[in-house]
């Protein structure tokens, strides 16, 4: 089953879900898989552990595809299908597909046969969006930074408008933003902000900026740094965690006393992964990630 935009199942918090007729019983404290292109998936775990530290986390970082918005759909949706059912295998409850890009490819049909709920970026988004305290202020639209293929598939801003979203919507494609985030080539991520993405806001000024890829959040402390223009800018993070908690906790959280989260890290591919990894989140990627092969 996979929350998305499909089949309404949950009252409380609007998602839907791609429903399978096994309801089996979760237990009391479900391991929740995250998979991501690479690093930007670290910004969803990091919501995670702290809207749900009774949980335990398998995190990997799928370097070897890496990146997801330049490969096909096709490639993307059996990528994600290989990954969640490894996932099955090892013992998670849910999981969270934290890449916009894969998101906004996989439909109903693609979950046949997997029994595992998967939480996706698309309805979170849609929530931080429609859902923010200041909507009713808005006056110029946002703008959706994402990769050339989630800009290509338009799926958030058709989701946007077909719920009565009426704002201009500015789609702005950032193909080589993710590259300089995984190298952690601050400079060479500012000048492209500011010359690919800012300069426009001149011309079009926007309410709010929506980081449509889990990697941009992470440009953040770059951004203080530099003189930028000052514009609302979301990450749908914790809105991702506000959705995992209603689906796996809708009676509230489950005590586990003062026992931290244990994060299990995986990747494929380069063998600069762990190093990766380990340095944007140095407290948070505490153990070696494990290097895998998942063909």
């Amino acid at each position: 089953m996979m929350y998305g935009m499909f089949q309404k199942t949950s009252p409380r918090s609007g998602s839907c879900v791609l429903k399978n007729n096994d309801q089996s019983a979760q237990s009391v404290q479900p391991m929740i898989g995250i998979f991501d292109s690479g690093i930007g998936g670290l910004t969803v775990l990091k919501s995670l552990c702290s809207a749900l530290p009774q949980h335990d986390f398998l995190y990997l970082a799928d370097f070897g595809h890496a990146p997801y918005g330049n490969r096909t759909e096709d490639d993307i949706v059996q990528r994600s299908k290989t990954i969640v059912r490894w996932m099955e295998t090892h013992g998670v409850s849910l999981v969270v597909a934290a890449c916009h890009t894969s998101s906004s490819v996989l439909k109903a049909e693609h979950t046949t046969g997997i029994a595992t709920p998967i939480v996706t970026m698309l309805q979170p988004t849609l929530d931080g969006i429609l859902k923010h305290p200041h909507r009713k202020q808005w006056k110029n639209g946002i703008a959706i930074l994402a990769t050339a293929l989630s800009i290509q598939k338009g799926t958030l801003a058709f989701a946007l408008q077909s719920r009565g979203f009426d704002l201009p919507i500015y789609p702005v494609a950032c193909p080589l933003l993710a590259g300089f985030i995984e190298s952690c080539n601050d400079r060479g991520a500012i000048r492209y902000l500011q010359s690919h993405v800012f300069e426009s806001f001149v011309r079009h000024p926007v309410d709010m900026l929506v980081y449509g890829c889990t990697h941009y959040p992470l440009i953040e402390p770059w951004l203080s740094e530099h003189d930028v223009p000052n514009i609302l800018r979301m990450d749908p993070a914790e809105h991702v965690a506000t959705a995992v908690v209603e689906v796996l906790s809708p009676s509230g959280p489950v005590a586990r006393g003062n026992t931290p989260p244990r994060v299990c890290f995986y990747h494929t591919g380069t063998q600069q992964g762990p190093e990766q990894l380990a340095k944007h989140w140095p407290n948070l990627v505490t153990s070696t990630p494990t290097d895998l092969v998942l063909d």
